[in-house]
C-alpha cells in the first residue's frame, strides 16, 4: 500500500465522518419540538413550515426580522 492508497482511505474514512455526523444533527433537530405559535410576534406558524423546519421557533415575517438584524 502507498501513500497515495492510504491517503484515499483517510480521505474516505473524512467522508464517511461528516456523513455521519450531518446524520446525528439531522436527527438532534427532528427531536427538536417546532412552536406553534412564533415566540416572537405570537402569530401562529403554519405546519408546512413546522414540517420544513423541525424546531422552528418563528414565523417568517419575524426570522426575515431577525436575519436582517433588526429583531
Amino acid at each position: 500500500m502507498d501513500a497515495v492508497d492510504v491517503a484515499q482511505i483517510e480521505l474516505e474514512r473524512a467522508a464517511e465522518r461528516a456523513a455521519q455526523a450531518r446524520q446525528q444533527a439531522a436527527a438532534q433537530r427532528a427531536a427538536v419540538v417546532s412552536a406553534d405559535e412564533c415566540v416572537e410576534c405570537l402569530n401562529l406558524i403554519p405546519s408546512a413550515r413546522q414540517l420544513a423546519i423541525p424546531g422552528v421557533q418563528t414565523c417568517v415575517d419575524c426570522q426575515s426580522l431577525i436575519e436582517r438584524g433588526v429583531l
